[in-house]
């Protein structure tokens, strides 16, 4: 009787455990789908093949990004050779590429910069999240967001 008991009691704390479980990871889920947290895979614009992947996190309202795998093209050296100051000849694994963003809008993050490892250059960088929150138009510009490029990047997970 007392087992049969205890046996319920454990069984009960159980489903309550994985009902309450099953809805933190939904709202964690949904919380991700509305921001661009979250691992996103690169297409180069030129090749059209995926170039890399890109952790982009929060902490205190400032989204950053950091390139977590390469997918190596002829002539990559794997260094930032070209970029500036502190990126300059830095392992481009591992990079963080996107600082100081914030949410301006209800899907738009901006006022943040963005480094082009390719290139060495700094942009300005505007992420606009699709309204399903499966892709993410990375937009890099100087000055006025009109004068730059958009790249589509989607997500991983």
């Amino acid at each position: 009787m007392v087992i049969q008991f205890i046996v319920r009691s454990i069984l009960a704390l159980t489903m309550v455990l994985s009902a309450t479980s099953a809805v933190a990871e939904s709202a964690r889920s949904r919380h991700i789908a509305n921001s661009p947290e979250g691992l996103w895979r690169t297409i180069d614009d030129e090749t059209n093949k995926v170039r890399s992947l890109i952790r982009v996190w929060q902490s205190n309202g400032v989204y950053y990004g950091r390139i977590v795998k390469i997918f190596k093209e002829p002539g990559d050296t794997g260094t930032c050779s070209k970029c500036p100051g502190r990126f300059k000849n830095k392992p481009i694994l591992g990079l963080n590429i996107i600082w100081g963003l914030e949410r301006t809008d209800g899907n738009v993050w901006s006022n943040g910069s963005i480094l082009d490892p390719v290139t060495g250059k700094i942009y300005r960088v505007m992420l606009t999240l699709s309204k399903d929150g499966r892709s993410l138009k990375a937009r890099g510009y100087i000055g006025f967001s009109l004068f730059g490029r958009t790249q589509n990047w989607y997500r991983v997970k």
